[in-house]
């Protein structure tokens, strides 16, 4: 398994603001691209509503930080095996 730690720490409001939308506008233009190249209604419904609830989320953050904030994210990730229709 590998981990990146990519945040770990206090930050003033403003940065964490700042931070916090870099992340999220990072997450939906990976899904705009994803879209862009799908084939799949179903797979561009499912990715359209996720960048719904990002825009959503990212609403609820901008009324919610106000002070001091202490944040911390990590990614993990490991192998997983493929679909059955990718083997």
């Amino acid at each position: 398994m590998i981990k990146v730690q990519l945040l770990n720490g206090e930050f003033d409001a403003r940065d964490a603001k700042d931070l916090i939308a870099e992340l999220i506008q990072l997450k939906i233009r990976f899904h705009e691209k994803k879209i862009a190249e799908a084939e799949n209604e179903e797979d561009i419904k499912e990715r359209e509503r996720k960048i719904k609830k990002l825009h959503q989320e990212w609403s609820d953050i901008q009324h919610a930080l106000r002070v001091r904030v202490k944040m911390h994210a990590v990614i993990e990730a490991e192998e997983s095996n493929p679909p059955a229709n990718e083997r």
